[in-house]
């Protein structure tokens, strides 16, 4: 071959592939948005949710007649989950998609017959088979119902009742006379649905209306963030289901959400990451009922009679490792610092349960859900040490030397 040729072989490869490349992205994501209601017994039906050991919306779902749980994610893709034994029923190639740091991936892509969420049914839904590690348990959802399977109904959310009202019109929907609506920008080809925000009077921004994401905002850091008033996050931070961050991350405190004319005026933790994405999470949404809308393009936000943003933690957190719990994360400042922890650290026990007959996140979740205290050992060179952490707010001055007293088990 001559070196014309090759040169224009390689201009050709250089000119047309990129157009190759975007027209099968655009056709992923019409492809991603196929599936139909094919049954719905009445306008609306109401299901019940729980929360998983990450904080996340869990509902049953049947796949061609077998339940199991799965994620609500207003800000994913129909997932499932690889390793869990469930499978679509047809490979249909693969598929271009955004994950929750807003960058491109390659996944496989696989359609379901029927869905049945209650008395729902949807047929021939897309699902994109991916590897996970959101957690070691079945429990916590085998896949995510997502943004493509959402948009085909209005979700309305209970969380004092911990009930979902899956409407197929606004008739249907409960209203109330103290809601506010909040008008949506909906991705036309990825159908994430955002809103500009704007934090303590700072330039707006836009942000993903997430329920996929169990914390009240991340952002980003520009300088408009006094790093002295922050509370330094060292180890790992979650960004949002199935991605976590180990750059620079922070907890702040501001005082006033805006979102147009809707206002919060209360203290609101947030997270501000040097890579953060940028999201409005459960921890804010849950003290509303609040419904997604699409096709009108709106967030319904009712306030809950009880509404508190600030976040409370023991000042550590704690994962699964291969033959044991290690610490994954630490706040600068807080009890657990100050007592001489650190990130990657092994722990010997937990509440009194032996730490390396821990297989599993929903083990650990069980360990230290729903209690207002932690008790942990470790080791420190030949000693066993033994340290009590009780869950404080950020941001509230606690004389942190006092608490942290680890007593040493010869």
């Amino acid at each position: 071959m001559s070196i014309k040729k090759i040169l224009i072989s390689l201009l050709v490869l250089t000119f047309v592939t990129p157009v190759l490349v975007i027209v099968y992205a655009f056709q992923s994501f019409k492809i991603k948005a196929r599936g139909e209601i094919i049954n719905s017994p009445s306008n609306f039906i109401e299901i019940p949710y729980r929360y998983n050991e990450t904080g996340h919306i869990v509902i049953i779902a049947k796949i061609n007649g077998q339940s199991f749980p799965f994620i609500i994610d207003s800000g994913a893709s129909n997932m499932i989950f690889a390793g869990n034994g469930l499978r679509y029923d047809r490979f249909k190639g693969f598929g271009f998609g955004i994950d929750s740091n807003g960058e491109f991936v390659l996944s496989r892509m696989g359609s379901v017959g029927s869905v049945e969420i209650g008395d729902m049914v949807f047929s021939d839904l897309r699902f994109e088979m991916i590897e996970s590690d959101i957690s070691g348990c079945q429990e916590s959802g085998v896949g995510i119902i997502g943004k493509e399977t959402m948009r085909k109904a209005i979700w309305q959310f209970f969380p004092n009742r911990k009930m979902i009202r899956i409407a197929m019109n606004q008739s249907a929907v409960q209203h109330s006379a103290s809601e506010d609506t909040i008008r949506l920008r909906i991705n036309p080809y990825g159908h994430q649905p955002s809103a500009n925000i704007s934090l303590d009077g700072r330039p707006t921004r836009r942000y993903l209306m997430d329920t996929g994401f169990n914390g009240n905002i991340t952002t980003s850091l520009d300088s408009s963030w006094n790093l002295t008033k922050g509370i330094r996050v060292i180890g790992t931070a979650s960004k949002g289901l199935m991605s976590k961050d180990s750059t620079d991350n922070y907890l702040f405190e501001i005082d006033q959400l805006r979102i147009k004319q809707f206002v919060i005026d209360k203290p609101i933790t947030v997270s501000v990451s040097d890579r953060s994405f940028q999201a409005l999470g459960l921890g804010i949404l849950a003290d509303f009922n609040f419904t997604f809308d699409w096709k009108n393009q709106v967030l319904l936000l009712d306030p809950l009679p009880k509404q508190s943003f600030k976040s409370k933690s023991y000042g550590v957190r704690l994962e699964t490792a291969d033959d044991g719990v290690v610490v994954s994360t630490l706040y600068v400042g807080m009890q657990a610092f100050h007592s001489g922890l650190y990130v990657n650290q092994r722990i010997e026990e937990i509440n009194g349960y032996p730490a390396n007959t821990i297989s599993d996140d929903c083990i650990l979740d069980d360990l230290i859900d729903d209690r207002d205290t932690l008790v942990l050992k470790y080791r420190d060179g030949e000693h066993l040490k033994t340290i009590e952490l009780r869950k404080e707010y950020f941001f509230e001055p606690t004389n942190h030397e006092d608490l942290a007293k680890t007593l040493i088990d010869v």
